[in-house]
C-alpha cells in the first residue's frame, strides 16, 4: 500500500528523499506462437521441438483456457489438467526470501 502510494506520488512529480523514479523495458512477448513458429521454421529449418524448448507454458493460464473451452469450473479444469499432464509438470520448488516484518512480528 505504501509503495503504491509512493509510486503514485513520484509519478505525479513529488520528489521522495532517497528514491528516484526509474523505468525499464519489460520483456517482449510473442502474441502468436503458431505464426512465430511457422516463420522461424520456414526461414531456419528449426524443428517444433527446438522451438518449443524456448517456450514456457503458464499452468494458470492453461487451466483458465481449459475451463473456458470445456465449460467446467476452474477447480475441475485444474484437476483435469494436473491429471493429464502429471508426467510433464516439474515438481513444485520452494524458494527462501527475505520479507519485511510487520509491526505484529509476523
Amino acid at each position: 500500500e505504501i509503495e503504491s502510494r509512493a509510486k503514485e506520488a513520484a509519478l505525479a512529480g513529488v520528489v521522495l528523499d532517497g528514491f528516484k523514479l526509474t523505468e525499464r523495458n519489460l520483456p517482449q512477448k510473442v502474441t502468436d506462437l503458431n505464426r512465430a513458429f511457422n516463420l522461424i521454421a520456414q526461414h531456419t529449418g528449426m524443428s517444433a521441438g527446438q522451438f518449443m524448448a524456448c517456450c514456457t507454458l503458464q499452468s494458470g493460464r492453461l487451466i483458465d483456457a481449459v475451463a473456458k473451452a470445456t465449460g467446467v469450473s476452474k477447480t475441475a479444469a485444474r484437476v483435469n489438467v494436473r491429471t493429464l499432464l502429471d508426467e510433464v509438470f516439474e515438481a513444485k520448488q520452494k524458494v527462501k526470501y527475505l520479507a519485511k516484518k510487520h509491526n505484529n512480528g509476523k
